[in-house]
């Protein structure tokens, strides 16, 4: 008898063993997705983040899209939109600026895009 329960408790210890160890690989590898699925959202909002700034990038646009580019991105904290070194995505400059004036609005600017360490985009109007 005394065989019988031995042989039962080295059983049951070999199965809380094994249920244990297979727990902890399991739980493991939900860690490493979770952190997978984090890391791969990122990096894809990066990149998306960019490919929207892209149609700025070694373009040539008119005033009136310099205009309605700055007031696309108003106030960002993410963007900013400058011209000749200046910020122009500001409430200030959109309401002073409003877009009509039609010598401002067909003067052509060279435009390039920038992204800093940060994540930061700036979008540079230069003018012809």
């Amino acid at each position: 008898m005394e065989f019988l329960s031995a042989k039962a408790l080295n059983i049951a210890v070999g199965v809380a063993v094994s249920l244990t160890i297979t727990s902890a690989v399991l739980f493991t590898l939900n860690q490493i997705t979770l952190i997978y699925k984090d890391v791969y959202g990122t990096d894809v909002s990066i990149k998306k983040q960019f490919m929207e700034y892209s149609m700025y990038q070694d373009t040539v646009m008119t005033g009136l899209e310099m205009y309605n580019t700055a007031k696309k991105y108003k106030n960002s904290a993410t963007l900013t939109v400058k011209s000749g070194g200046a910020i122009i995505n500001t409430t200030a400059w959109i309401n002073a600026y409003n877009g009509t004036d039609r010598n401002y609005t067909s003067r052509l600017y060279d435009v390039s895009n920038s992204m800093d360490n940060d994540g930061k985009v700036t979008i540079q109007f230069i003018g012809r």
